[in-house]
């Protein structure tokens, strides 16, 4: 059964109306079991069977619904993915993060991870070592002390996790006294499970903590551990406060400097991440050019350390030095990796000049062959294709066969690739070749990416909207671009428009025929790059694309009029300003004028910015933003205002000034103007507008009436009182008439249960003076997640006025699916009259149904917005129900749930059975 996703709200302002909230956007293209987002690091265990790896994906596993990232292992011989970040009866962790993990031992049973989640044993607010066994599920914090009753914490941002690979030790940074010689600054220890005893690692040659520490790696026996530290560790070290690097042999309790220059001198300044192996072996990538005789490329290059040798193993094909990139290092995902046995080494790296291929002028991920001095590129596909996004992690077995890469590259093999997120890949040297790691457990119910900007027309039948989901069109987009999409609600199609447009840059006029959008592409094949950012009109009803000017943020009218910022001093000959313009494009007449014209006739004196236009003829007019001084006369605050102009008909008047004429005290930064053009929408920190009292630094949204010169305070709490928090308020929108605004904001809203800090789709009804939140759940409560944009249209025409705004959430409102992560379009609904329900009935058979609904012929039946009916169908005898056609079902499931956000027509359709021999053969 097709199960429509469309809840009902009953709430309320002065008198009870029907709601429907619907998600709106959905995928048009079938994905496959893929991530429904980014791996951000990951690591592969020593004997190369096991991956952990961190992600905030909601469909790994089932349940995952904390909005965060979680840690899990996936098991390469089973296919297998648990996640280890859990508590031991298996609940998940608080929205938190992961900031360090292990491998996992050899028999994927131990993995180490630090988490600051404030549900996990032992929580203190701060990051702590958690231990987790997946054979028993049980999670137990780990940086304890001998006791095990006092927890410690750990490093967030500095130094890694590193586990052996029998998970019996664990090395790691902290700035605790964890051994009674250990100063309370940053040092690396060792802990030891079998004992529950801790060794300090960055030791002082003195035998004190050596402070300024933090860990790099541990090997997989735990032996040898390589860090980092500003303090004298060995006799030779550099003055206190001038970092370098080290390796310590945990058995003989010896450290040696490994990053020493040709004359056996420190060399400082390098916060490097490196690889130790089992014997000793140290790989790293430095910018140092005085580790090795002869190094003259002034380029990052990647060593080897030695029995107290050092040799650079990057070069080029000809073994000479790489003078044209350099070896990459980054601080929180790994870069460089090297077997137990110390021959072979993993590395990332600009150049492309290491082997024959051609690098795309990309990161690509190099294995290294001591044996024979031979570098592979493992980052390419069979056919030799290259990354065409910058490998940004890798990861190796102890026996150096097995290499996990991170990247988003499109041009390498996976079986469920998704495009625009960090995918993991597994390069086998036994068999020489890549191959993507399948992670999704759960299949795709949404788009893979957020929703900008969701624009309605006043009948509320065609919505717009930005993304870059590669799922949003029934085409696979694979181009990592923003696209144009519409959905025409009569039909439940959505198509796409425009390609490679900026995002969020679209509007819609209100009879939905005109739609403008910024493009770097030539439209409408969108193939050539213009190079530059344009303005573009688009006429639905023709299907003609206007290239209008270089510029940003337009807005269109029922005209097709469009105004828009623009920084190009070209476009008028009195703009010499060298700053931001508003500009007029007519589309009948292909003029172009300079709206932010001063009183000497020559352009404003500063920036301008936010247009936007209603009306038609002479009662068009225009409203913007402007730190300009020359507009009006007598503007002396040097703060941004709030302007009009009824276009060719007055000169530019300011809006933001209070009954005395004296202008607002302090700056606005959005303004909206409704259709007919009376009431304009601003937000603004000025106090002087009205006589509320606010504090100065709450943005207010404030409602102007051009025609009786009268400001009103909107965002007011359920106490009358002005939203009184540090917020921020972005998206005003109103309706034709200007009595509903609509707006984001953040925080807590007066003694509106608004408290969770996150941006919530709020309208205003400037008749009743009341604030309604519109994006919350069912019960009123807040979302686990923020609401953006609002984009409101109400039919004023119908009794009760029918409302309905557009905005973008990730679903957690509808979606069946928990922890879509990406912002969806939703439609929020209130009022009207009731909806209308056609039925035909083709063939023998009935349709019934809750609410005493009865149809065998053609049926028409109203229901108030919002009502759920269950339908069944049920066939005669000697009849068989083939199935539902229409707006909602169209399977053969007999049974229908129909949500009534809007007039639906649908029909059953039955068939007669063919009966030719009813008593058999005789």
């Amino acid at each position: 059964m097709k199960i429509a996703t469309v809840l009902v709200l009953v709430l309320s302002w002065s008198h009870v109306f029907s709601q429907a909230l619907t998600w709106l956007s959905k995928p048009q293209h079938e994905m496959g079991m893929v991530a429904n987002s980014d791996v951000f690091d990951q690591k592969v265990s020593a004997n190369g069977r096991y991956l952990t790896f961190v992600s905030d994906a909601g469909n790994l596993v089932v349940g995952d619904g904390n909005y965060s990232d979680d840690l899990f292992l996936k098991d390469l011989v089973s296919g297998q993915i648990l996640r280890v970040s859990e508590t031991s009866n298996g609940s998940e962790i608080d929205t938190s993060k992961i900031y360090h993990f292990s491998r996992a031992s050899d028999d994927g049973r131990y993995v180490s991870f630090t988490s600051d989640a404030d549900n996990l044993p032992m929580a203190n607010g701060g990051p702590i070592v958690y231990l987790k066994d997946l054979q028993t599920g049980v999670l137990v914090a780990d940086s304890v002390d001998a006791s095990g009753q006092n927890v410690f914490n750990v490093e967030a941002y500095v130094g890694a996790l590193e586990q052996s690979s029998d998970g019996r030790y664990l090395a790691f940074t902290s700035d605790a006294n964890v051994v009674n010689n250990a100063a309370e600054t940053k040092n690396v220890f060792r802990k030891d499970r079998d004992s529950g005893s801790y060794l300090l690692v960055s030791i002082s040659h003195q035998g004190s903590a050596a402070g300024g520490a933090s860990l790099e790696d541990m090997s997989s026996n735990g032996r040898f551990i390589t860090f980092q530290s500003d303090g004298q560790v060995v006799p030779s070290s550099p003055n206190p406060g001038y970092v370098t690097n080290y390796l310590r042999d945990m058995n003989f309790g010896t450290t040696v400097l490994y990053h020493r220059d040709t004359n056996q001198v420190a060399v400082t300044g390098s916060y490097l991440i490196s690889a130790v192996s089992n014997q000793g072996t140290v790989a790293f990538c430095s910018f140092s050019d005085d580790l090795i005789a002869n190094d003259s490329n002034g380029r990052s290059d990647v060593f080897i350390y030695e029995a107290g040798i050092i040799s650079r193993i990057s070069q080029d094909v000809n073994q000479g030095q790489i003078n044209d990139a350099e070896c990459e290092i980054y601080y929180i995902k790994r870069n460089i990796e090297i077997s137990d046995d110390g021959q072979y080494i993993g590395f990332l790296h600009a150049s492309d000049a290491l082997t024959a291929e051609d690098n795309q002028g990309r990161v690509q991920a190099y294995w290294f062959n001591r044996n024979n001095n031979q570098t592979t590129m493992l980052s390419k596909s069979g056919a030799g294709m290259s990354a065409d996004q910058d490998v940004v992690g890798i990861s190796m077995s102890g026996d150096g066969q097995r290499i996990s890469l991170l990247t988003a590259a499109n041009s390498l093999p996976h079986p469920s690739p998704n495009y625009i997120y960090q995918n993991l890949y597994l390069y086998n040297q036994n068999v020489g070749g890549l191959s993507g790691v399948n992670l999704a457990q759960v299949a795709v119910q949404h788009l893979l990416a957020d929703t900008s900007k969701p624009v309605m027309s006043a009948d509320m039948s065609t919505i717009l909207f930005s993304s870059k989901a590669p799922n949003a069109s029934g085409l696979s987009e694979v181009d990592d671009s923003t696209h144009l999409y519409s959905i025409n609600r009569n039909t439940g199609e959505q198509v796409l428009l425009v390609k490679h447009i900026k995002p969020g840059s679209q509007d819609l006029s209100d009879n939905g025929r005109y739609l403008t959008f910024v493009s770097d592409r030539f439209q409408p094949n969108s193939s050539i790059e213009i190079g530059v950012e344009s303005v573009f009109l688009y006429d639905r009803q023709t299907d003609h694309f206007s290239q209008i000017a270089p510029g940003d943020s337009p807005k269109v009218n029922d005209h097709g009029w469009v105004v828009f910022e623009s920084t190009d001093d070209s476009l008028s000959p009195i703009d010499d300003n060298n700053t931001t313009d508003i500009y007029l494009y007519e589309p009948v007449s292909q003029n172009l004028s300079l709206v932010t014209q001063a009183l000497a006739g020559d352009a404003a004196n500063a920036l301008s910015y936010s247009p936007d236009i209603a009306g038609e003829g002479v009662s068009t007019w225009i409203v913007f933003i402007s730190f300009a001084d020359n507009l009006i006369a007598d503007d002396d605050e040097n703060i941004s205002d709030v302007f009009m102009i009824n276009w060719q008909q007055s000169p530019i008047q300011r809006v933001t000034e209070n009954a005395l004429g004296e202008g607002q005290n302090a700056d606005s930064y959005q303004v909206a103007i409704s259709s007919n053009t009376q009431t304009i929408a601003l937000a603004s920190y000025a106090q002087n507008l009205t006589s509320d009292v606010h504090p100065y630094f709450s943005l207010q949204v404030y409602a102007y009436d051009r025609i009786n010169n009268q400001f009103t305070l909107v965002t007011l709490d359920q106490s009358g009182d002005p939203h009184n928090e540090n917020n921020f308020v972005s998206h005003i929108g109103l309706s034709a008439s200007g009595r509903y605004i609509s707006y984001n904001t953040y925080g807590y809203f007066g003694n509106d249960p608004d408290e969770n800090n996150l941006s919530s789709v709020y309208v205003y009804d400037q008749l009743l003076q009341t604030n309604q939140r519109i994006s919350q759940f069912l019960d009123g409560t807040e979302l686990p997640s923020g609401s953006h944009y609002g984009y409101i249209q109400v039919d004023e025409t119908v009794s009760p006025h029918l409302m309905s705004v557009v905005f973008s959430n990730q679903g957690d409102l509808l979606n069946p699916l928990p922890n879509t992560q990406y912002q969806q379009v939703m439609l929020f609904q209130q009022g009207g009259p009731g909806v209308d329900l056609s039925m035909q009935v083709s063939g023998s058979g009935y349709v019934s149904g809750n609410l005493g609904y009865f149809c065998q012929a053609n049926c028409s039946n109203t229901y108030d917005l919002g009502t759920t009916l269950n339908l069944l169908a049920i066939a005669d005898d000697g009849a068989t129900f083939q199935g539902w056609s229409g707006d909602v079902c169209q399977d053969a499931n007999p049974s229908c749930e129909v949500v009534m956000d809007q007039a639906k027509n649908m029909q059953a359709i039955f068939t007669s059975n063919d009966v030719i021999f009813k008593h058999g053969f005789e």
